[in-house]
């Protein structure tokens, strides 16, 4: 049984946030942005949807967990009968790769703990091909993404996981460092784990020391980088929020373990609503039209269109000023066509004079070997996606 969502802690940096149970487990990560696909997903699926635990081998008579003060460096402790450790999970804001840090710290006697590493990429659709490198890193790929753990403990592969027992007596550490890169590009260079760590906790304190809050509530006020009022509605807006978005991702993510496809009607009606939604979120009219063939969508290619929805009219309203949005949706010829057309201001031109293509759109739509068209003038914006609706990537 998956943990409540409000149990969870949150790490981040500022590009991308893990969510950490009080287990030691990290049940949800989407890398190496917000909007990516998430590799660690079990919060809203089961083990075999990703995760990373860290935990103690025998069992638990306490666990408490805090962040350190004006920080997202989240640390949890766990007590058994042998002793005490606590581990230290945080995200490196700016560093040249995007890196996930945990360092497992004793503070009592001596603890044997357990480490599992889940990766399945595509909210769980997808296994990586797991390598070990000659510094003794692990290097996981999965199509256009690669992620590395390096570690002085000693991992080894067991039944498609990666795992590591090791023990802690007072003052003894153990880190843990994941770090993405896009797969078509070198190794993410190495970090050290203890300087990285006195970075982060640099870096949140700089950032922090420019609010002014008193009160019971300051730190948390802090990290939510509002106060007063203005922080109980937002926890009630994201937390409706959160609900609807783990209610649709569960349902991808148990259509892509029964590997089901969607009927075309069945595709528009989850587009619609979720056009619905964006126009609450984005105070935006957002409509959807839709024509073309009787057919089967795959539940990946519905999962990068709504995808691709989403971005579409974040760029429209943010960059654009956009109040309306239409959008159609067509299937011919064996390609799926997503048309967003809106009222805004524009992109700015780039090279050439033709309209800069938003890089996270291209990005997603390369990835699903499609194509994009942007024309772009003020007061309309025109985007037509092209994908293809079999060998969509994974």
């Amino acid at each position: 049984m998956t943990a409540p969502i409000e149990s969870y802690g949150m790490i981040g940096d500022c590009k991308t946030a893990a969510l950490v149970g009080s287990d030691g487990s990290i049940d949800w990560l989407c890398w190496p942005r917000f909007d990516s696909d998430a590799c660690f997903a079990k919060l809203l699926g089961g083990q075999s949807n990703g995760f990373w635990l860290i935990t103690p081998h025998e069992e638990l008579k306490a666990t408490s967990r805090c962040y350190r003060k004006d920080t997202l460096i989240l640390e949890t402790t766990f007590e058994t009968d042998s002793g005490k450790a606590t581990v230290i999970d945080f995200m490196l804001p700016r560093g040249a790769s995007s890196d996930l840090v945990r360092i497992v710290r004793g503070d009592e006697g001596e603890v044997a703990l357990c480490m599992e590493l889940v990766l399945r990429f595509g909210y769980g659709a997808t296994t990586p091909w797991v390598t070990r490198l000659k510094d003794a890193a692990v290097r996981a790929v999965a199509g256009p993404d690669m992620v590395v753990l390096r570690s002085p403990a000693n991992i080894r592969g067991e039944n498609f996981k990666t795992v590591a027992q090791f023990t802690l007596t007072k003052g003894k550490t153990m880190p843990f460092v994941l770090s993405y890169q896009p797969s078509h590009l070198s190794l993410p260079e190495p970090i050290d784990p203890n300087d990285a760590l006195k970075k982060c906790e640099q870096y949140w304190k700089e950032w922090t020391a420019s609010t002014k809050t008193e009160g019971p509530h300051s730190e948390a006020i802090k990290r939510s980088a509002k106060s007063g009022a203005a922080v109980d509605g937002d926890l009630d807006e994201l937390k409706r929020l959160l609900v609807e978005e783990q209610s649709e991702i569960r349902g991808f993510v148990m259509a892509l373990r029964q590997h089901r496809d969607l009927e075309l009607a069945e595709a528009v009606a989850e587009l619609r609503a979720l056009a619905g939604r964006l126009g609450h979120q984005w105070s935006v009219d957002c409509h959807v039209s839709a024509e073309g063939d009787e057919v089967a969508i795959p539940i990946r290619l519905q999962l990068d269109l709504q995808q691709l929805l989403r971005e579409a009219v974040a760029n429209a309203v943010r960059h654009g000023g956009a109040d309306r949005i239409d959008v159609g949706l067509s299937v011919a010829r064996g390609e799926v066509q997503l048309r967003v057309v809106d009222n805004g201001s524009g992109f700015a031109p780039g090279e050439g004079g033709a309209a800069a293509e938003p890089w996270s759109l291209k990005e997603r739509v390369e990835r699903a070997h499609g194509s994009l068209r942007l024309d772009s003038a003020p007061g309309s914006t025109n985007v037509l996606i092209s994908l293809p609706l079999k060998g969509v990537a994974a």
